[in-house]
């Protein structure tokens, strides 16, 4: 596998992806972690 390098392709592939996912798991945290805290923000700006 080494000689054809698909090892070090399918090592790349699966850390972009574990990556991607801890990207992804990350900005939804985020995001539905401060949705009441913007809520409440956007609805206090508006009442201006």
């Amino acid at each position: 596998l080494n000689q054809l390098r698909i090892g070090q392709d399918i090592v790349a592939n699966a850390f972009l992806l574990l990556f991607g996912a801890v990207c992804l798991a990350a900005a939804l945290a985020v995001g539905l972690g401060a949705r009441e805290i913007v809520g409440r923000y956007l609805e206090e700006r508006l009442r201006k």
